[in-house]
């Protein structure tokens, strides 16, 4: 059998270049690669205690998905909506000047908001008809 000169270093050179891809996605898959977990009620009402003086949590629903939920404040009455983007955590007091408008189906909770940040969520939730007549009843 007869080697080419040209490819007798072909399969190292290949090998050697797939270990290096196998290398990065690794160092990726180790830095970047884990999914944010889903927002979490204790850390939402902590976010919110903060955010808001006097806070303190009433009922909450939070999104199948765990990334997005609704959550009231019991000492003054108002509803917030946090969404999960990326690690962090975005709120927004919901009033009828921010929604611009209100969906729900059996499962799904839409809001379209007059915010450039934070137009659109989607909250998939089993009593979403009951939070839309919420939302709709504000201020």
């Amino acid at each position: 059998m007869r080697h080419n000169r040209a490819t007798n270093g072909a399969l190292p050179q290949l090998l050697l270049s797939l270990s290096e891809v196998a290398l990065m996605v690794g160092v990726c898959a180790v830095l970047f690669g884990r999914a944010p977990r889903g927002l979490d009620a204790d850390a939402v009402a902590r976010r919110l205690e903060c955010e808001v003086q006097g806070f303190r949590p009433g009922q909450a629903a939070f999104s199948a998905d765990g990334r997005a939920a609704l959550i009231e404040d019991a000492a003054h009455g108002d509803l917030y909506l946090v969404v999960q983007r990326g690690t962090a955590m975005v709120s927004r007091r919901l009033s009828r000047k921010l929604l611009k408008e209100t969906r729900a189906d059996d499962a799904t909770l839409s809001l379209r908001l007059r915010d450039f940040t934070l137009r659109r969520a989607v909250l998939g939730l089993g009593d979403a008809q009951t939070w839309r007549a919420r939302l709709e009843e504000l201020a």
